[in-house]
């Protein structure tokens, strides 16, 4: 065996070479260029109408739900909660009630609920699909004020890392 060959030495320096390499993708992934979130035109069951891009400065919710999704149904109350807390700051919350859903069920729910952020009905599916094809619910995008998504989430609301992404975008800009 060579008296030269330190397993030790092979060993840091494999390590050294990985963190390096991870540093880079880290750095590269941040950098990269995020999706532009598509600018479509919204109607809310209100009856006003917003684009994406009118909504360019703010940081954005998309929150694709339903009013037969109880994981939806429970979340709601805290959307609210945090919509009223970061909203002069610059925070908007999209509600999109899905397809299958039904006017019937989400104006009671809005009402009784207090929702105040803006909510609208893809009653054709067309916002659904032009968001990858939702399904599922909830499903959220956070789309920054430049207007790129820079998050989508399948399940349940984060709320202490939607708080979180708030704080840094909103508070320092």
């Amino acid at each position: 065996m060579n008296s030269s060959f330190k397993p030790r030495t092979l060993f840091l320096r494999t390590l050294g070479v990985l963190i390096v390499l991870i540093v880079i993708v880290g750095i590269w992934y941040s950098l990269k260029e995020k999706p532009s979130a598509p600018n479509l035109s919204f109607t809310t069951i209100q009856g006003e109408t917003l684009t994406l891009s009118q909504l360019r400065g703010k940081a954005v919710l998309i929150n694709f739900w339903a009013t037969s999704c109880p994981g939806c149904v429970k979340e709601m109350p805290e959307i609210e909660q945090t919509y009223k807390q970061w909203h002069k700051k610059g925070f908007v919350v999209l509600a999109i009630a899905m397809s299958y859903d039904s006017l019937n069920y989400i104006r009671p729910f809005q009402k009784k609920e207090g929702l105040t952020f803006p909510i609208v009905y893809d009653k054709e599916g067309k916002l659904a699909h032009a968001f990858k094809n939702v399904e599922l619910t909830p499903t959220d995008f956070y789309i920054d004020p430049r207007g790129h998504i820079i998050q989508e989430t399948v399940g349940a609301t984060n709320f202490k890392k939607l708080n979180a992404w708030l704080s840094q975008t909103l508070v320092q800009g």
